[in-house]
């Protein structure tokens, strides 16, 4: 597929971090060399979700069709729905890459969200917290409100979307199209 990665890079993955091996290489690698590679094929995007001849034409739809509601531009939100589809599948063209992404976890912190469980459950970004932890390290602060905001436009987006979705699904299932309805629409 055009990929590549040099022998000196190493992946942590705890830390999620690639870092350059100076056993492998004497700790020198030449100016120009390639250390990685990625093709545009494997990097998911709004061309994936594109060339998903079902389930991606469909959530554009679904998506764009909200666009004036939504919390976040909407081309992000298409691809963050189009790769929890993808997270859902077995086999996934993308599971490699969605390997390397965090998992979240619905553990709560303990001992008040300040030892190193932090890190163990995965609970890094503020929008991910319960709201007892938003509130005991963020209240009173501008970050406290913009994460309540943000919590909430997520929270209402998949609402949104979810029942957009399940009406077109269910039109969809009432009135099935033939091939013969789509060679009429693009003549």
């Amino acid at each position: 597929n055009g990929g590549f990665v040099h022998s000196s890079l190493r992946y942590n993955e705890s830390q999620r971090q690639v870092y350059l091996d100076p056993s492998s290489c004497g700790g020198v690698v030449d100016a120009g060399t390639t250390l990685l590679r990625i093709p545009d094929a494997c990097l998911p995007s709004l061309h994936s979700v594109e060339r998903d001849e079902e389930f991606g034409k469909s959530l554009f739809g679904v998506v764009h069709s909200l666009e004036a509601s939504l919390y976040h531009d909407a081309q992000d939100v298409v691809v963050a729905l189009f790769l929890a589809r993808q997270q859902q599948l077995s086999p996934s063209f993308y599971e490699p890459y969605i390997a390397t992404l965090p998992v979240t976890s619905n553990t709560s912190l303990t001992n008040n969200g300040d030892n190193s469980s932090d890190c163990n459950n995965l609970q890094l970004l503020p929008r991910q917290w319960d709201s007892e932890t938003l509130k005991r390290r963020l209240y009173g602060t501008s970050l406290y409100k913009r994460i309540i905001n943000e919590q909430n436009g997520i929270k209402c987006e998949y609402e949104l979307i979810k029942t957009a979705w399940m009406r077109q699904q269910k039109e969809e299932q009432c009135s099935p199209r033939t091939k013969d309805d789509d060679q009429k629409q693009t003549s």
